[in-house]
């Protein structure tokens, strides 16, 4: 009895997810028309959003338990899988065109902001 019970709370809550998602997109893109933004801008904040509230939730519990090491870990790794998707899926598609001011001014700042 107590499976069914919980099936029955993740099948509910999967469909809130969903309706709340939908609700969320779906206001962004009303608030993006009365202020004249473009569907793109807004499409990626709510996804930039999106992808960033559990590693905000992880870090923000973790940093309340006292595990610091994990808030800064969790950072720190979101941040080297995010780019190593990015680069690699656009790496992938085609290639990068870099140049040596762009390699030594990005490079630098993505180094400096793993330490800090």
């Amino acid at each position: 009895m107590s499976n069914l019970i919980n099936v029955t709370i993740i099948i509910g809550t999967v469909f809130a997810l969903w309706g709340g998602a939908v609700w969320v997109v779906e206001s962004a893109s009303r608030i993006a028309k009365k202020l004249g933004l473009s569907q793109l801008v807004i499409g990626l904040t709510v996804v930039a959003i999106g992808t960033s509230a559990p590693e905000f939730a992880v870090s923000i519990s973790a940093a309340l338990a006292g595990k610091l090491s994990i808030s800064v870990g969790n950072v720190v790794g979101s941040n080297i899988f995010n780019l190593g998707i990015i680069l690699g899926l656009v790496a992938i598609m085609s290639s990068v065109k870099t140049n040596k001011t762009l390699v030594s001014r990005d490079g630098t700042l993505l180094i400096i902001q793993v330490f800090f």
